[in-house]
C-alpha cells in the first residue's frame, strides 16, 4: 500500500468519524434540546463566542460587531 493510497484511507475514517459526530449531536439536539447533551453545538457555540468577544475588545462599535456571533 502506498503513502497515497493509506492516506486516503486516514481521511476517509477521519471523514466517516466526522459525519458520524455531527449526526449524534443532531440527534441528540432534536430530542433533548434543553439538556446539554449535545456533542459538538455546545462546545463550537462558545468557542465562536468567545473568538467574536476577543475580536471584538478593541472595536469602537462593539455591539454590533457582536450582534453577529452566536450569543451565548
Amino acid at each position: 500500500m502506498s503513502l497515497e493510497q493509506s492516506m486516503q484511507v486516514v481521511l476517509q475514517i477521519i471523514g466517516t468519524i466526522f459525519v458520524l459526530l455531527a449526526l449524534a449531536d443532531i440527534f441528540l439536539t432534536v430530542l433533548h434540546p434543553r439538556a446539554e447533551s449535545s456533542v459538538l453545538s455546545i462546545s463550537v457555540a462558545r468557542v465562536v463566542w468567545w473568538l467574536f468577544r476577543v475580536a471584538a475588545w478593541k472595536t469602537k462599535r462593539r455591539d454590533r460587531f457582536l450582534s453577529y456571533g452566536a450569543p451565548w
